[in-house]
Protein backbone atom coordinates (compact mmCIF):
# COMPACT_ATOMS: atom_id res chain seq x y z
CA UNK A 1 0.00 0.00 0.00
CA UNK A 2 1.62 3.50 -1.03
CA UNK A 3 2.13 6.00 1.42
CA UNK A 4 -0.83 8.28 0.63
CA UNK A 5 -3.29 5.02 0.34
CA UNK A 6 -2.24 4.43 3.64
CA UNK A 7 -3.87 8.47 4.93
CA UNK A 8 -6.45 7.77 3.33
CA UNK A 9 -7.05 4.22 4.73
CA UNK A 10 -5.75 6.36 8.46
CA UNK A 11 -8.36 8.98 7.65
CA UNK A 12 -11.29 6.07 7.37
CA UNK A 13 -10.51 4.97 10.87
CA UNK A 14 -7.30 6.73 13.13
CA UNK A 15 -4.61 3.73 13.63
CA UNK A 16 -1.86 4.43 15.27
CA UNK A 17 1.73 3.83 14.42
CA UNK A 18 2.47 2.55 17.94
CA UNK A 19 2.69 -0.90 17.45
CA UNK A 20 5.69 -0.99 14.48
CA UNK A 21 9.30 -0.99 15.04
CA UNK A 22 10.24 2.83 15.81
CA UNK A 23 13.53 1.98 15.70
CA UNK A 24 13.31 1.92 11.58
CA UNK A 25 12.24 5.59 11.32
CA UNK A 26 15.45 7.14 11.12
CA UNK A 27 16.14 4.26 9.02
CA UNK A 28 13.68 4.39 6.10
CA UNK A 29 12.79 7.78 6.94
CA UNK A 30 9.34 6.97 6.45
CA UNK A 31 6.70 7.15 8.51
CA UNK A 32 5.43 3.41 7.87
CA UNK A 33 1.46 2.56 8.44
CA UNK A 34 -0.06 0.28 11.07
CA UNK A 35 -0.19 -2.41 8.63
CA UNK A 36 3.38 -3.26 9.27
CA UNK A 37 7.21 -2.56 7.67
CA UNK A 38 7.58 -1.24 4.61
CA UNK A 39 8.29 -3.47 1.61
CA UNK A 40 11.69 -1.28 0.68
CA UNK A 41 12.90 -1.84 4.57
CA UNK A 42 16.46 -3.64 3.53
CA UNK A 43 17.25 -6.97 4.79
CA UNK A 44 19.63 -6.38 7.03
CA UNK A 45 18.36 -3.57 8.76
CA UNK A 46 16.85 -5.69 11.80
CA UNK A 47 14.45 -3.84 14.23
CA UNK A 48 15.58 -3.64 17.25
CA UNK A 49 12.25 -2.98 18.98
CA UNK A 50 9.94 -5.90 18.60
CA UNK A 51 7.36 -4.87 15.84
CA UNK A 52 3.30 -5.44 15.58
CA UNK A 53 3.16 -8.89 16.08
CA UNK A 54 6.15 -9.62 18.32
CA UNK A 55 5.71 -11.84 21.10
CA UNK A 56 8.09 -11.19 24.54
CA UNK A 57 9.25 -14.38 24.26
CA UNK A 58 9.81 -14.91 20.79
CA UNK A 59 13.53 -15.59 19.35
CA UNK A 60 15.61 -12.68 17.81
CA UNK A 61 15.62 -12.57 14.04
CA UNK A 62 18.99 -14.27 12.62
CA UNK A 63 21.56 -11.49 11.49
CA UNK A 64 21.13 -12.31 8.05
CA UNK A 65 17.56 -12.11 7.92
CA UNK A 66 14.12 -11.01 8.86
CA UNK A 67 12.87 -14.46 8.71
CA UNK A 68 11.43 -15.68 12.20
CA UNK A 69 9.13 -18.32 12.93
CA UNK A 70 7.30 -18.25 16.03
CA UNK A 71 5.27 -21.34 16.08
CA UNK A 72 5.85 -23.88 17.07
CA UNK A 73 7.51 -22.11 20.34
CA UNK A 74 10.32 -23.12 21.75
CA UNK A 75 9.87 -26.17 24.37
CA UNK A 76 6.37 -26.84 23.46
CA UNK A 77 4.43 -29.35 22.83
CA UNK A 78 2.19 -29.97 19.46
CA UNK A 79 -0.47 -32.42 18.30
CA UNK A 80 0.55 -34.71 15.05
CA UNK A 81 -0.17 -32.09 12.77
CA UNK A 82 1.52 -28.75 13.87
CA UNK A 83 1.02 -25.08 12.37
CA UNK A 84 4.14 -23.48 11.34
CA UNK A 85 3.89 -19.82 11.17
CA UNK A 86 6.02 -16.58 11.87
CA UNK A 87 7.15 -14.07 9.60
CA UNK A 88 8.75 -13.74 6.52
CA UNK A 89 11.53 -11.02 5.19
CA UNK A 90 9.62 -8.79 2.57
CA UNK A 91 12.89 -6.48 1.59
CA UNK A 92 12.86 -6.04 -2.28
CA UNK A 93 14.05 -9.42 -3.98
CA UNK A 94 13.27 -11.83 -0.96
CA UNK A 95 11.07 -14.47 -2.18
CA UNK A 96 7.30 -14.83 -1.24
CA UNK A 97 8.03 -18.33 -0.80
CA UNK A 98 9.36 -19.95 2.73
CA UNK A 99 10.70 -23.37 3.28
CA UNK A 100 10.20 -25.39 6.76
CA UNK A 101 12.21 -27.84 7.73
CA UNK A 102 11.84 -30.48 10.20
CA UNK A 103 14.67 -32.54 11.96
CA UNK A 104 14.15 -35.80 14.16
CA UNK A 105 15.70 -34.34 17.74
CA UNK A 106 17.69 -31.68 19.35
CA UNK A 107 19.39 -30.16 16.26
CA UNK A 108 19.44 -29.54 12.48
CA UNK A 109 21.78 -32.51 11.88
CA UNK A 110 21.73 -34.63 8.94
CA UNK A 111 18.30 -34.66 6.69
CA UNK A 112 15.03 -33.32 7.67
CA UNK A 113 12.49 -35.92 7.94
CA UNK A 114 10.01 -33.73 6.75
CA UNK A 115 10.13 -30.44 4.26
CA UNK A 116 7.00 -27.59 3.73
CA UNK A 117 6.82 -25.50 1.88
CA UNK A 118 4.21 -21.87 1.98
CA UNK A 119 3.69 -18.85 0.74
CA UNK A 120 4.29 -14.98 2.89
CA UNK A 121 0.99 -13.39 2.87
CA UNK A 122 0.73 -9.41 2.18
CA UNK A 123 1.32 -8.40 5.74
CA UNK A 124 4.05 -10.41 5.80
CA UNK A 125 3.40 -13.28 7.79
CA UNK A 126 3.18 -16.85 7.22
CA UNK A 127 1.51 -20.12 8.21
CA UNK A 128 1.26 -23.80 7.10
CA UNK A 129 -0.46 -26.80 9.14
CA UNK A 130 1.80 -30.06 8.42
CA UNK A 131 0.16 -32.21 5.86
CA UNK A 132 1.29 -35.38 6.60
CA UNK A 133 1.52 -36.55 10.18
CA UNK A 134 4.38 -36.36 12.56
CA UNK A 135 4.74 -39.68 14.98
CA UNK A 136 5.30 -38.73 19.06
CA UNK A 137 9.05 -37.45 19.45
CA UNK A 138 11.42 -34.55 19.69
CA UNK A 139 11.85 -32.14 16.80
CA UNK A 140 13.56 -29.35 15.61
CA UNK A 141 12.51 -26.98 13.03
CA UNK A 142 14.09 -24.20 10.86
CA UNK A 143 12.27 -21.72 8.13
CA UNK A 144 14.46 -20.75 5.26
CA UNK A 145 14.02 -18.01 2.53
CA UNK A 146 15.76 -17.05 -0.45
CA UNK A 147 16.59 -13.80 -2.25
CA UNK A 148 16.87 -12.73 -5.63
CA UNK A 149 21.00 -12.91 -5.22
CA UNK A 150 20.33 -16.89 -4.17
CA UNK A 151 21.33 -15.91 -0.59
CA UNK A 152 19.50 -17.90 1.98
CA UNK A 153 18.25 -16.38 4.90
CA UNK A 154 17.49 -18.48 7.98
CA UNK A 155 15.37 -17.98 11.41
CA UNK A 156 16.72 -19.46 14.85
CA UNK A 157 16.04 -23.32 15.19
CA UNK A 158 12.52 -24.24 17.52
CA UNK A 159 12.57 -27.39 19.47
CA UNK A 160 9.66 -28.74 20.24
CA UNK A 161 7.70 -32.36 21.05
CA UNK A 162 4.66 -34.01 19.27
CA UNK A 163 2.77 -36.15 21.24
CA UNK A 164 0.36 -38.46 18.86
CA UNK A 165 -1.63 -39.33 21.95
CA UNK A 166 -3.34 -35.16 22.00
CA UNK A 167 -6.86 -35.23 20.81
CA UNK A 168 -9.46 -32.78 19.06
CA UNK A 169 -8.85 -29.70 20.97
CA UNK A 170 -9.87 -25.82 19.88
CA UNK A 171 -8.48 -22.61 21.07
CA UNK A 172 -10.74 -19.92 20.93
CA UNK A 173 -11.64 -16.33 21.64
CA UNK A 174 -13.36 -13.65 19.96
CA UNK A 175 -12.86 -9.61 19.52
CA UNK A 176 -9.15 -9.70 19.13
CA UNK A 177 -6.99 -7.24 17.13
CA UNK A 178 -6.51 -3.35 16.93
CA UNK A 179 -3.59 -1.44 15.47
CA UNK A 180 -3.32 0.67 18.42
CA UNK A 181 -3.31 -1.96 21.08
CA UNK A 182 -0.82 -5.00 21.87
CA UNK A 183 -3.61 -7.32 23.73
CA UNK A 184 -3.44 -9.66 20.46
CA UNK A 185 0.26 -9.75 20.35
CA UNK A 186 -0.05 -11.47 23.69
CA UNK A 187 -3.01 -13.78 22.73
CA UNK A 188 -1.20 -14.79 19.49
CA UNK A 189 2.21 -15.37 22.16
CA UNK A 190 -0.54 -18.38 23.64
CA UNK A 191 -1.03 -19.91 20.51
CA UNK A 192 2.29 -19.96 19.60
CA UNK A 193 2.62 -23.16 22.12
CA UNK A 194 -0.76 -24.31 21.76
CA UNK A 195 -2.11 -27.32 19.36
CA UNK A 196 -5.71 -27.37 18.50
CA UNK A 197 -7.76 -25.73 15.92
CA UNK A 198 -8.25 -21.92 16.28
CA UNK A 199 -11.50 -20.62 16.63
CA UNK A 200 -11.62 -17.08 15.76
CA UNK A 201 -15.33 -15.78 17.38
CA UNK A 202 -15.85 -12.31 15.58
CA UNK A 203 -14.88 -9.01 15.43
CA UNK A 204 -11.12 -10.01 14.64
CA UNK A 205 -9.90 -6.61 13.21
CA UNK A 206 -10.67 -3.05 14.94
CA UNK A 207 -12.73 -0.63 14.34
CA UNK A 208 -13.72 -1.37 10.93
CA UNK A 209 -12.25 -4.18 9.33
CA UNK A 210 -10.06 -2.47 6.54
CA UNK A 211 -7.99 -3.61 4.91
CA UNK A 212 -4.92 -1.76 6.87
CA UNK A 213 -6.77 -3.29 9.93
CA UNK A 214 -6.40 -6.81 8.93
CA UNK A 215 -2.89 -6.27 8.35
CA UNK A 216 -2.66 -6.03 11.98
CA UNK A 217 -4.71 -8.70 12.93
CA UNK A 218 -2.59 -10.77 10.28
CA UNK A 219 0.58 -9.60 12.07
CA UNK A 220 -0.35 -11.73 15.36
CA UNK A 221 -3.25 -14.06 14.67
CA UNK A 222 -2.20 -13.97 11.25
CA UNK A 223 0.41 -16.78 11.79
CA UNK A 224 -1.77 -19.56 12.80
CA UNK A 225 -4.41 -18.61 9.65
CA UNK A 226 -3.78 -22.23 8.40
CA UNK A 227 -5.61 -23.63 11.77
CA UNK A 228 -8.16 -21.05 11.87
CA UNK A 229 -11.77 -22.03 11.57
CA UNK A 230 -13.44 -17.94 11.98
CA UNK A 231 -16.85 -16.68 12.20
CA UNK A 232 -17.72 -12.96 11.57
CA UNK A 233 -18.78 -9.75 14.12
CA UNK A 234 -20.08 -6.90 13.76
CA UNK A 235 -16.86 -5.09 13.25
CA UNK A 236 -16.27 -7.22 10.20
CA UNK A 237 -19.32 -5.95 8.96
CA UNK A 238 -18.57 -2.58 9.10
CA UNK A 239 -16.96 -3.28 5.51
CA UNK A 240 -20.17 -3.75 3.02
CA UNK A 241 -20.52 -7.55 3.28
CA UNK A 242 -17.66 -8.14 5.49
CA UNK A 243 -15.36 -8.43 2.37
CA UNK A 244 -12.20 -7.74 4.09
CA UNK A 245 -13.10 -10.74 6.40
CA UNK A 246 -13.65 -12.91 3.20
CA UNK A 247 -11.05 -11.90 1.31
CA UNK A 248 -8.59 -12.65 4.09
CA UNK A 249 -9.58 -16.30 5.03
CA UNK A 250 -11.07 -17.42 1.78
CA UNK A 251 -12.82 -20.98 1.63
CA UNK A 252 -12.43 -21.14 5.09
CA UNK A 253 -14.98 -18.83 6.08
CA UNK A 254 -17.25 -20.46 4.17
CA UNK A 255 -19.90 -18.54 1.41
CA UNK A 256 -19.81 -14.98 1.69
CA UNK A 257 -23.14 -15.11 1.05
CA UNK A 258 -24.07 -16.80 4.12
CA UNK A 259 -20.79 -16.77 6.20
CA UNK A 260 -21.88 -20.13 8.41
CA UNK A 261 -20.78 -23.95 7.79
CA UNK A 262 -19.99 -27.07 9.85
CA UNK A 263 -17.02 -29.44 9.87
CA UNK A 264 -16.17 -32.85 12.11
CA UNK A 265 -13.34 -32.79 14.84
CA UNK A 266 -12.66 -35.63 15.99
CA UNK A 267 -16.00 -37.29 17.68
CA UNK A 268 -17.40 -33.63 17.68
CA UNK A 269 -19.65 -32.19 15.23
CA UNK A 270 -18.62 -28.71 14.86
CA UNK A 271 -21.16 -25.72 13.73
CA UNK A 272 -20.18 -21.99 12.81
CA UNK A 273 -22.98 -19.62 12.76
CA UNK A 274 -23.40 -16.39 11.52
CA UNK A 275 -25.63 -13.74 14.04
CA UNK A 276 -24.77 -10.74 12.23
CA UNK A 277 -28.52 -11.70 11.50
CA UNK A 278 -29.23 -8.25 9.20
CA UNK A 279 -26.67 -8.91 6.74
CA UNK A 280 -27.83 -12.38 5.74
CA UNK A 281 -31.41 -12.48 5.46
CA UNK A 282 -32.30 -13.37 9.35
CA UNK A 283 -32.02 -15.81 11.76
CA UNK A 284 -35.61 -16.62 12.60
CA UNK A 285 -37.61 -19.31 11.00
CA UNK A 286 -38.08 -17.71 7.26
CA UNK A 287 -34.36 -17.05 7.21
CA UNK A 288 -32.06 -19.43 5.11
CA UNK A 289 -29.61 -20.10 8.13
CA UNK A 290 -32.18 -21.36 10.73
CA UNK A 291 -33.76 -24.22 8.77
CA UNK A 292 -29.74 -24.76 7.62
CA UNK A 293 -29.62 -25.38 10.63
CA UNK A 294 -31.75 -27.40 11.64
CA UNK A 295 -31.30 -29.75 8.76
CA UNK A 296 -27.19 -29.72 9.86
CA UNK A 297 -27.64 -30.83 12.90
CA UNK A 298 -30.68 -33.59 11.78
CA UNK A 299 -27.89 -34.81 9.32
CA UNK A 300 -25.00 -35.12 12.06
CA UNK A 301 -26.22 -36.77 15.08
CA UNK A 302 -23.02 -36.90 16.90
CA UNK A 303 -22.62 -37.48 20.43
CA UNK A 304 -21.51 -34.26 21.14
CA UNK A 305 -21.87 -31.31 19.45
CA UNK A 306 -20.21 -27.47 20.21
CA UNK A 307 -21.60 -24.44 18.25
CA UNK A 308 -20.10 -20.79 17.88
CA UNK A 309 -21.21 -17.62 17.04
CA UNK A 310 -19.73 -13.73 17.55
CA UNK A 311 -22.92 -12.67 19.75
CA UNK A 312 -23.60 -14.45 23.34
CA UNK A 313 -27.26 -15.20 23.96
CA UNK A 314 -26.35 -14.42 27.67
CA UNK A 315 -24.06 -12.55 29.33
CA UNK A 316 -23.53 -10.37 32.28
CA UNK A 317 -21.26 -7.65 30.14
CA UNK A 318 -21.86 -4.25 30.77
CA UNK A 319 -21.59 -2.89 27.10
CA UNK A 320 -24.37 -5.73 25.54
CA UNK A 321 -25.00 -7.93 28.17
CA UNK A 322 -28.41 -10.72 27.04
CA UNK A 323 -28.49 -10.92 23.45
CA UNK A 324 -31.98 -12.00 22.04
CA UNK A 325 -31.33 -12.28 18.18
CA UNK A 326 -29.37 -15.01 18.01
CA UNK A 327 -31.98 -16.90 20.41
CA UNK A 328 -33.63 -19.21 17.75
CA UNK A 329 -29.80 -20.96 17.34
CA UNK A 330 -29.85 -21.78 20.95
CA UNK A 331 -33.19 -23.31 20.50
CA UNK A 332 -32.65 -25.47 17.25
CA UNK A 333 -29.28 -26.43 19.19
CA UNK A 334 -30.84 -27.30 22.30
CA UNK A 335 -34.18 -29.71 20.90
CA UNK A 336 -30.90 -31.05 19.07
CA UNK A 337 -28.92 -31.57 22.26
CA UNK A 338 -26.17 -29.62 21.96
CA UNK A 339 -23.50 -29.48 24.64
CA UNK A 340 -21.52 -25.97 23.56
CA UNK A 341 -21.70 -22.70 22.74
CA UNK A 342 -19.13 -19.92 22.20
CA UNK A 343 -19.44 -16.88 21.91
CA UNK A 344 -18.08 -13.04 22.18
CA UNK A 345 -19.06 -9.57 21.99
CA UNK A 346 -18.87 -8.66 25.91
CA UNK A 347 -15.05 -8.39 26.27
CA UNK A 348 -15.25 -10.40 28.81
CA UNK A 349 -14.49 -14.40 29.54
CA UNK A 350 -17.76 -16.03 31.38
CA UNK A 351 -18.85 -19.01 32.11
CA UNK A 352 -22.33 -20.67 32.89
CA UNK A 353 -24.28 -23.77 34.10
CA UNK A 354 -25.99 -25.49 31.29
CA UNK A 355 -29.52 -24.02 30.97
CA UNK A 356 -32.27 -24.14 28.96
CA UNK A 357 -32.58 -21.43 25.59
CA UNK A 358 -35.25 -19.37 28.13
CA UNK A 359 -32.15 -19.05 30.94
CA UNK A 360 -33.37 -21.94 33.10
CA UNK A 361 -30.98 -23.97 34.68
CA UNK A 362 -30.84 -27.87 33.59
CA UNK A 363 -28.13 -30.23 34.37
CA UNK A 364 -29.00 -33.28 32.23
CA UNK A 365 -29.79 -31.96 29.12
CA UNK A 366 -28.74 -28.14 29.09
CA UNK A 367 -25.98 -25.83 26.95
CA UNK A 368 -23.17 -24.31 29.18
CA UNK A 369 -22.32 -21.08 27.08
CA UNK A 370 -18.60 -19.44 27.40
CA UNK A 371 -18.78 -16.12 26.98
CA UNK A 372 -14.70 -15.14 25.46
CA UNK A 373 -14.61 -11.94 24.45
CA UNK A 374 -10.45 -11.99 25.52
CA UNK A 375 -8.94 -12.31 21.84
CA UNK A 376 -7.02 -8.75 22.91
CA UNK A 377 -8.66 -6.05 22.14
CA UNK A 378 -10.13 -4.39 25.33
CA UNK A 379 -11.94 -5.09 28.41
CA UNK A 380 -15.82 -4.37 29.38
CA UNK A 381 -17.38 -3.77 32.71
CA UNK A 382 -20.00 -6.16 34.02
CA UNK A 383 -23.31 -5.20 34.80
CA UNK A 384 -25.99 -7.31 36.31
CA UNK A 385 -25.10 -10.82 37.03
CA UNK A 386 -26.77 -13.36 35.33
CA UNK A 387 -28.26 -16.49 36.72
CA UNK A 388 -26.65 -19.59 35.96
CA UNK A 389 -23.13 -17.33 35.85
CA UNK A 390 -20.69 -19.35 37.52
CA UNK A 391 -17.45 -17.70 36.82
CA UNK A 392 -16.18 -14.12 35.72
CA UNK A 393 -13.07 -12.04 34.77
CA UNK A 394 -12.33 -8.80 33.25
CA UNK A 395 -9.14 -7.92 33.31
CA UNK A 396 -7.43 -10.77 31.80
CA UNK A 397 -6.96 -11.25 27.83
CA UNK A 398 -6.56 -15.24 27.24
CA UNK A 399 -7.66 -18.39 24.99
CA UNK A 400 -10.23 -20.92 25.73
CA UNK A 401 -8.86 -24.45 25.90
CA UNK A 402 -11.36 -27.01 24.73
CA UNK A 403 -10.27 -30.86 24.55
CA UNK A 404 -12.86 -32.61 22.71
CA UNK A 405 -12.96 -35.76 24.08
CA UNK A 406 -15.88 -39.12 22.18
CA UNK A 407 -17.94 -38.59 25.53
CA UNK A 408 -16.93 -35.30 27.60
CA UNK A 409 -15.11 -32.09 27.44
CA UNK A 410 -12.46 -30.38 29.39
CA UNK A 411 -12.35 -26.67 29.52
CA UNK A 412 -9.26 -24.60 30.51
CA UNK A 413 -9.20 -20.86 30.03
CA UNK A 414 -4.88 -19.93 29.96
CA UNK A 415 -4.18 -16.05 30.47
CA UNK A 416 -1.62 -14.41 29.02
CA UNK A 417 1.75 -13.94 30.15
CA UNK A 418 1.73 -12.35 33.86
CA UNK A 419 -1.70 -13.17 34.68
CA UNK A 420 -3.26 -15.55 37.30
CA UNK A 421 -6.78 -15.86 36.40
CA UNK A 422 -7.41 -19.43 35.60
CA UNK A 423 -10.86 -21.99 35.11
CA UNK A 424 -10.90 -25.32 34.10
CA UNK A 425 -13.39 -28.28 34.32
CA UNK A 426 -14.99 -30.87 32.63
CA UNK A 427 -18.43 -32.22 31.82
CA UNK A 428 -19.92 -35.74 30.06
CA UNK A 429 -21.71 -34.69 26.66
CA UNK A 430 -25.56 -35.41 26.84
Amino acid sequence: MAIGDQAKAGNENPCSCARVSLALLPLVGLLIGCGGPAETTPADLTPTTPAKGSSSGSTPRSADSNLRLDAPAEGSTMDAQPNFGGIAGSASGDSEEVTINIWNGGDTSGAPVETVTTRRRSGGTFSKVIGSPLASGEYTARAEQVDSDAKVGQSEARRFTVDTGIGATVLAAGDIAGCDTSGDEATAALLDRLPGTVLALGDLAYEYGTPAQYECYDATWGRHKDRTRPTPGDHDYERPGAQTYFDYFGSAAGDPEEGYYSYDLGDWHIVSLNSNCGQVGGCGPSSAELPWLRADLAANPAACTLAYFPNSVFSSGAIHGNQSTPRPFWEELYAAGADVVLGGDDHVYERFAPQTPEGESDPATGIREFVVGTGGRSHYDFDTIQPNSEIRNNDTFGILKLTLMSDRYQWEFIAEEGKTFTDSGETQCH
